[in-house]
């Protein structure tokens, strides 16, 4: 049953089994602060854009070029 639910989860994602095996293992490097805060803007409405704005633009600044997945004391 496991694997019959798997199998389906995977067909909704439009994952197949080759997709799997040619994975690498290796991650993806994750994009910087400044990559990523413009899609953050992007999704936003316009509440939070107002709310949350200056604050997006003042880690872009101070933490532009670090990994989005960097710990904040490094």
């Amino acid at each position: 049953m496991a694997i019959a639910t798997a199998q389906q989860v995977l067909a909704h994602l439009g994952v197949t089994l080759t997709d799997l095996q040619s994975h690498t293992g290796e991650s993806a490097v994750p994009p910087t602060v400044a990559e990523y805060l413009p899609r953050v803007f992007a999704a936003a409405g316009p509440g939070a854009r107002r709310t949350y704005g200056t604050y997006w633009e003042r880690m872009a600044a101070a933490w532009g070029d670090r990994p989005v997945d960097a710990g904040c004391g490094q």
